[in-house]
C-alpha cells in the first residue's frame, strides 16, 4: 500500500463538517488537525509536497479552505476508485 494511499484513507475517515467550512477562508494547521484525523506530520508532509497550499503571514501558516475542500473531494474520488 502507498504512502498516497494511506494519507488518503486517514483524510477520508471522518467527513468535513459544512457549518464551520462555510464562514472561514483560511484555517490554522491546528484547526485542520480538529477537522480532520490526522497527525501534524502529516499535514506538514502536504504542506511540503505541494499536495496542500499555504499562505505564510509572518510565522503563521494559513491554508485556504478551498483547498482542503479541494483535497477531500480528490480523497473521495480515489476511494470510490480503489473499491
Amino acid at each position: 500500500m502507498s504512502d498516497e494511499t494511506v494519507l488518503m484513507e486517514e483524510l477520508m475517515q471522518e467527513s468535513l463538517p459544512a457549518d464551520v467550512l462555510s464562514h472561514r477562508r483560511y484555517l490554522t494547521k491546528q484547526e485542520l488537525m480538529e477537522l480532520i484525523p490526522v497527525s501534524l506530520s502529516t499535514i506538514n508532509r502536504l504542506l511540503k509536497s505541494g499536495t496542500l497550499p499555504f499562505i505564510k503571514i509572518g510565522r503563521r501558516v494559513l491554508i485556504p479552505v478551498s483547498a482542503v475542500e479541494n483535497l477531500h473531494g480528490i480523497c473521495e474520488i480515489a476511494t470510490v476508485a480503489d473499491a
